[in-house]
């Protein structure tokens, strides 16, 4: 083995000394792993907005306003009533339609989130739309004795039925909330018109929640009144046709779990959360049957956790994070869209609908789901090296609560504090700690290291002034004393290997002189 240190002591340490680490095989655990330079942030822009298949219409919410002009456009029209259900909702175009048609006397009727309820929500109210909660405060103060507003904090269905007792309906279902960007492309969602027939459903689901599920109604501005939950008996609550979440109706769920179990080839995910519930369970037995998974969802510490299992099993898990669609696609022949997410809040409890699709419609959106994936830069892999990254990372923590975004440093160099030992011969022994690695990971959070290189100026004891020689038999080399302290002088590293033994029977210290 060949010594590192050789040679005169002083001139050997006239450089620093330095030490390599290669962390390339570094375990990271579970990550999003992406290429790009964007903050994984690249927006949609499809080949168009607005889609049409037979009877109905796939809208992209877009900045030329597809979404809201539509919207705008059906409630104008409105001559009886209009019934309006989104989680949350800001004023817009859509929101004037809303009022105007209540000053010709169209009935309004909206279900929605009170205050205390946007407290309460999880994380499908996130910083982006949380600015916009005053909004919604506000707005609900200007539909105060114009627009019949009923409230719970399960009302998180999106849709706008336009006179759905009448032979001349129609609706419209978004994945989106009812808030300026998102309807105007800020996140990546997905909006379709319905047919007479799934306007009855969803105005079956409406009624439902009116009667049976809100909690308080909006009187007067800033008063909300409790409600009973009971049904008159003058009122029909109509028929579910279609998949929905609503008191003790999960056919969604149902429908949800047969597309992924009736998988035969290929299975496409879309939603803003999952969790690890029966949709999980579902995605990982697919798995076993070797179909290939897509799920498109948020890159969020939520879904990290939900869903790395999924990455293990073999599923391919890609990230945006404004991606808020939710669809389901199994071998490009059934599938739907739907305004819940793939977790218990939505599936097993709450108010939710969708709407199968087939066909020429189902065409559609498989290849809006394909260009969607195109802007998915985020990548979710269970075990990550620094070997396997050339952009960014979010990192899990320990505790699965938090991502954090690092970037990789192929080369890291270094310069710790200067080490000075009280021996020479303490020198011999150095070598930097693992714990100086994990020092520099726990404060520069930012980064990723492929490889570190630490530099560290080594200082050699010297003896000390004012120190008198002391004669010392069979000891081959000066010896001195201060105080209770004796010293002995060498100038070679040989020398200080061949003064270890003289120095521990005399309790002495290795030091060079000058």
């Amino acid at each position: 083995m060949t010594e590192r240190f050789t040679g005169a002591i002083t001139a050997s340490l006239a450089e620093p000394v330095q030490e390599v680490f290669d962390l390339s095989a570094e375990d990271l655990g579970t990550c999003w792993v992406s290429s790009s330079k964007n903050n994984g942030n690249i927006p949609y822009v499809p080949e168009t907005f607005v889609y049409r298949s037979g009877e109905r219409e796939v809208i992209l919410p877009s900045g030329d306003g597809a979404l809201l002009k539509a919207i705008e456009a059906m409630v104008r029209k409105a001559k009886e009533m209009v019934c309006v259900s989104s989680f949350l909702i800001q004023q817009s175009g859509m929101t004037d339609a809303l009022l105007e048609a209540a000053n010709r006397g169209v009935a309004v009727f909206v279900l929605t989130a009170r205050e205390d309820d946007l407290k309460k929500a999880d994380d499908d109210l996130v910083d982006f739309e949380r600015e916009r909660v005053k909004d919604h405060i506000a707005l609900l103060d200007q539909f105060a004795g114009k627009v019949l507003v009923r409230t719970s904090e399960s009302f998180h269905a999106k849709y706008v039925l336009v006179d759905p007792r009448s032979a001349d309906v129609s609706g419209i279902m978004m994945t989106c909330n009812a808030t300026v960007d998102p309807m105007s492309g800020s996140n990546i969602e997905v909006a379709l018109t319905l047919t007479p027939s799934e306007v009855q459903s969803f105005f079956a689901h409406f009624l439902r929640g009116f009667w049976e599920m809100a909690d308080h109604e909006l009187l007067e501005k800033g008063e909300l009144r409790g409600v009973k939950k009971e049904i008159p008996a003058s009122v029909s609550l109509g028929h579910l046709t279609l998949p929905a979440t609503v008191g003790d109706v999960h056919s969604l769920e149902e429908r949800v779990l047969s597309i992924i179990r009736n998988a035969k080839s290929d299975l496409i995910l879309t939603a803003w959360s999952f969790d690890s519930g029966s949709v999980h369970a579902a995605i990982l037995d697919a798995c076993r049957r070797e179909v290939q998974v897509t799920i498109l969802t948020r890159s969020s510490s939520r879904n990290t956790t939900a869903l790395r299992d999924c990455a293990r099993a073999g599923a391919r898990v890609f990230g945006h994070p404004r991606l808020h669609a939710k669809c389901a696609i199994a071998d490009g022949r059934t599938g739907l869209i739907m305004t819940a997410n793939m977790t218990a809040l939505g599936l097993e409890t709450g108010f939710e609908t969708a709407v199968p699709l087939e066909g020429s419609t189902l065409d559609t959106l498989k290849r809006i789901a394909e260009g969607w994936r195109g802007v998915c830069d985020w990548n979710l892999v269970d075990r990550v090296t620094p070997a396997m990254v050339n952009g960014s990372i979010l990192q899990l923590s320990k505790d699965g609560t938090s991502l954090t975004r690092r970037t990789v440093s192929p080369r890291e160099e270094r310069l710790l504090p200067p080490f000075r030992p009280d021996s020479c011969d303490k020198i011999l022994g150095y070598s930097v700690s693992r714990k100086e690695i994990d020092r520099i990971m726990a404060s520069d959070s930012q980064k990723v290291f492929r490889q570190v290189t630490l530099k560290q100026n080594i200082i050699p004891p010297h003896l000390p002034e004012g120190s008198r020689e002391e004669a010392q038999k069979d000891v081959p080399f000066q010896v001195f004393r201060k105080g209770k302290e004796r010293y002995i002088v060498v100038r070679t590293w040989e020398d200080v290997r061949a003064a270890r033994e003289p120095a521990r029977k005399l309790n002495a210290m290795i030091v060079v002189n000058g």
